[in-house]
């Protein structure tokens, strides 16, 4: 598994393109990414989720005049998840006949 990581990180560094050969002047460029990380939690948050993977994009351009807008997204996992409290509020107050009351409520003429 190493190698094949190995392999694959010098592959997309000799395809990857990442400067423009202008010399002297601000010009505005497009760019776009895909991340991943591996997190190593501490403390409540190693005890509620364990190991913890991140995967991710980012897109954005950055003007002539050196602003840099941009959209950034990550998705968070982890191998084991053992507190279910927020779940509790949600299966309590938004049962399906809750649901049926507030709509009632909402939609009464």
């Amino acid at each position: 598994m190493k190698r094949i990581l190995f392999l694959c990180t010098l592959f997309f560094s000799f395809i990857t393109f990442s400067q423009r050969n202008v010399a002297d002047t601000i010009i505005g460029t497009p760019y776009v990414g895909v991340q991943y990380t591996a997190v190593f939690p501490g403390g409540d948050l190693a005890d509620r989720y364990g190991f913890l993977n991140q995967i991710g994009a980012f897109a954005g351009y950055k003007t002539a005049k050196n602003w840099i807008y941009g959209l950034d997204g990550n998705f968070i996992f982890g191998n084991r998840i053992n507190d279910n409290s927020f779940l509790d509020k949600w299966s309590s107050c938004y049962s399906a006949s809750a649901i049926k009351r507030f709509l009632r409520k909402c939609y009464r003429r």
